[in-house]
Formats: C-alpha cells, structure tokens, sequence
C-alpha cells in the first residue's frame, strides 16, 4: 500500500509543481516520455523521415528470430482502419 501511495505521489506532484496546459503535457509526453515517433515515423536510409513524423506507415522490423509490422490504426478508409 506503501509503494502505491508513493508512486501516486510521484505522479501528481510534477504536475502540482509545473503548471502546464494539457497540450504541453501531452506534447511532453509523446516527445520526450514515450518516444512515440520511433514507431510511428517512417525511417529512410539516412533515418528518420521527419517530414512525416507520426504519420504512422507500415513500419516493419524483419529479425531473424521474429518479423513485426506495425499497423496503421488512422482513421483513413483506404490506408487505416476505417471508420
């Protein structure tokens, strides 16, 4: 129970100290936490495609223990999941 009250105060007191509006958290969050753009950003030869940074794409990862293809989850009817 412990760790859990400390780890719910590490989570809300960054937030008590730094007042930010919720489009800086979440811009904090993608950009610099989870590092969203490693996944879904299209790499070319010379890395990243930044022109199209989160624009998602069949990203895929072919080892030689596994193949992962990422999925385009936008909402683009020909591309994506649909509606």
């Amino acid at each position: 129970m412990t760790r859990i009250a400390l780890f719910a105060l590490a989570t809300l007191i960054p937030g008590l100290v730094h007042s930010q509006s919720l489009v800086e958290r979440g811009s904090y969050l993608v950009n610099a936490v989870m590092a969203c753009d490693g996944c879904h950003t299209p790499r070319g030869p010379g890395g990243f495609v930044m022109d199209k940074r989160f624009s998602g794409g069949s990203q895929t990862w072919d080892e030689k223990a596994y193949t992962v293809k990422g999925s385009n989850i936008t909402p683009d009817r020909e591309t994506g999941i649909g509606a």
